[in-house]
């Protein structure tokens, strides 16, 4: 079947196949409103424009259980487990894929000691584009009787910031340094990665441009003996002047030593 055109972002296509009873348009229309929120405070002049096919999971070869970015022969595709019109989750899951392609590190990286944050930062890409979703369609909806969805945009977000297992029972930064060995191990480890990112959540919704930081972390190049705090302090360098003084909140969100 002939791919589908994303209308607004041209070079993002929808492999029609398996979203079960979700209109191929409306799915189109859905992750392209994603893609002007999220690109909405990036610095879009850098942003890589290499073409992109979205793909259900299950004509992964083998079929996976998971969302996924892949990049392959200067195309990368985006996998997503979601069908029907099950809308809050395809918006969860596309958002936190479009941000690797965002960040656009090739993966594997040559040394992925710092990969559970940038795994942290697009699962807080996810929510943050979830409750600004939800904002945006009480108003402007993609289709006038969408605006319905917002409150279940909302919620579903709001679910997920508010789950117990969230919930820290010693300050954050503690947390942090007693788990940093095994997270430089595993990058994906989504409960530990979400409690990262909601930590950083009140940060981005407070100065929105800070996302645009987020487009330099691929500068860095991380070494197997790298310090968290040389991590940091690299990234920083390599941000222009007009985002230092914001990403000092960034420093302060992951080091400070008040509980999550």
């Amino acid at each position: 079947m002939t791919p589908v055109q994303f209308p607004v972002h041209q070079n993002f296509l929808l492999n029609p196949q398996a979203w079960g009873k979700a209109e191929h348009r409306d799915v189109v229309n859905l992750l392209d409103n994603v893609i002007s929120i999220f690109y909405s405070n990036l610095n879009k002049g850098i942003i890589n424009e290499r073409p992109v096919l979205v793909v259900h999971s299950s004509l992964h070869n083998p079929p996976r259980d998971y969302p996924e970015l892949i990049t392959f022969n200067e195309t990368s595709f985006i996998f997503l487990i979601t069908q029907d019109t099950s809308w809050s989750q395809y918006a969860y899951q596309f958002a936190h894929e479009l941000c690797h392609y965002v960040i656009n590190i090739p993966f594997p990286p040559k040394c992925d000691k710092f990969g559970w944050l940038e795994e942290a930062i697009c699962e807080l890409a996810s929510i943050y584009t979830l409750k600004k979703m939800a904002s945006d369609w009480r108003i402007n909806p993609p289709y006038p009787n969408w605006v319905v969805y917002s409150d279940s945009l909302n919620s579903y977000a709001d679910n997920i910031i508010h789950a117990e297992e969230n919930i820290l029972d010693i300050p954050f930064n503690q947390w942090l340094t007693s788990i940093m060995d095994t997270l430089y191990q595993n990058r994906v480890d989504r409960k530990s990665n979400r409690i990262v990112a909601l930590q950083l959540l009140p940060v981005f919704i407070e100065q929105p441009i800070l996302w645009q930081a987020v487009q330099y972390l691929s500068n860095v190049e991380v070494t197997i003996h790298m310090s968290f705090d040389s991590f940091i302090s690299e990234w920083e360098a390599f941000l222009p002047a007009d985002l230092q003084a914001g990403f000092s909140r960034i420093q302060e969100a992951l080091f400070q030593s008040t509980s999550s």
